[in-house]
Formats: C-alpha cells, sequence, structure tokens
C-alpha cells in the first residue's frame, strides 16, 4: 500500500491570480468555482495531463490525483517538472483508482473531468472506481462527473446514459445533485454535449 499523502490542507484564503484567470478553459473555471467552495484537500480521478490538477494547485490547493495509466502519470509528471517546487509539491501523484486506500473520509471534492468515468473499461470497474471515491469523501463531499452526452453526439467506446450514472453513484452511497448540459451552468436535455454531474455524500 502506498504511504499517505498529507491531505488535511483547506482551501487558501487569497488564490492566484493565475488560477483566476478567465483565459483558462471553461471546465477549468467552474472546478476552481466548486474547490472555493468546498476547500480542499481534492482527490482528481483519471489526471492525465494535470489539466485540471495543475491550475488547482496553482490556486493554493493540494491534489491528489489517480490515473490507472503509466503512460498518462508520466506525462502529468512531465507538466509538474515544469511548474515551481511549491506547485509541484501540492499535486500528490498515485497508481491505480479501483484499490484507492488513503485516509478514510480525508477529501471534500473529487473531480472525474474530460471523460474520465469512460476510460474505465466496464460498468463493474466504474463502480468500483465510484465505490473508492464515495470512501474517502467527507460527510457533505461533492463528486463532479464530467461526461460526453451520448444521446446528442452518438459517442462510441462505451458511452455512459444518464440512468446508468444514477445508478452507479446510488450504488456508492451518493446522492445526484444535480446535471447539467454544460460547464456554465445551462439546462441538460437531450441534445445538450456534456452532462456535468453533481453527487453528494450524506
Amino acid at each position: 500500500m502506498v504511504s499517505k499523502p498529507h491531505v488535511s490542507d483547506t482551501a487558501p484564503k487569497r488564490p492566484s491570480r493565475t488560477a483566476e484567470s478567465h483565459a483558462l478553459p471553461l471546465d477549468v473555471q467552474r472546478y476552481l468555482e466548486m474547490a472555493r467552495r468546498t476547500g480542499g484537500p481534492i482527490l482528481e480521478l483519471c489526471g492525465e495531463l494535470g489539466c485540471v490538477a495543475i491550475p488547482l494547485a496553482r490556486a493554493g490547493y493540494r491534489v491528489v490525483t489517480v490515473d490507472i495509466s503509466k503512460g498518462a502519470l508520466k506525462r502529468l509528471q512531465a507538466n509538474l517538472d515544469r511548474e515551481s517546487r511549491e506547485v509541484g509539491q501540492r499535486v500528490y501523484v498515485l497508481p491505480d483508482m479501483a484499490r484507492l486506500k488513503l485516509e478514510e473520509s480525508a477529501f471534500p471534492l473529487a473531480v472525474m473531468a474530460s471523460n474520465a468515468l469512460l476510460d474505465i473499461a466496464n460498468f463493474d470497474e466504474r463502480q468500483e472506481v465510484l465505490d473508492a471515491i464515495a470512501r474517502h469523501l467527507v460527510p457533505g463531499g461533492v463528486l463532479v462527473l464530467d461526461v460526453v452526452n451520448p444521446i446528442a453526439l452518438h459517442a462510441a467506446g462505451g458511452p455512459i446514459f444518464r440512468l446508468e450514472i444514477e445508478l452507479m453513484l446510488e450504488s456508492a452511497g451518493l446522492s445526484l445533485a444535480s446535471i447539467e448540459g454544460g460547464h456554465q451552468r445551462e439546462p441538460y436535455t437531450a441534445r445538450s454535449p456534456q452532462m456535468f454531474v453533481v453527487a453528494t455524500k450524506q
């Protein structure tokens, strides 16, 4: 079992100007907004290049990012190496999402961005990951899922429909708070390109 990272940090009082920049992608702006609301530390699944973890770390949040792909973890580490030492030290990188075992109930916010749930091969493995996330959220903690809407885009490669997401969340002990059609609080419809899902742990 991996050593436990320090995960007791809370949100910074003054996020950096870089993190507040409107030049950031809309999804990253939304995750930063949610981090300001929940505080940290933050658990990120399928972090890949650090597109979410690095802006969060620049803003002062401690992020534990987990990915099953060794190649993705290497690319993430390479991007972290380009950041300041202070930013790099705020991101703790771990492999293997389903077997994740850190301090129980340590995170007020968990993020699966950029269709990360679709990177997981099948329903059972997706459920294992959501179960692991739920174990690591504090009571009242928030999970954010950002996945493509297969109804609108006719997506291939294991699309996830709304009912399937709701069933998996319920099985993990999470309550659906909202489903939006994008990163700017667009109403969700069958034509929405994305499903921005927010769930909470009771």
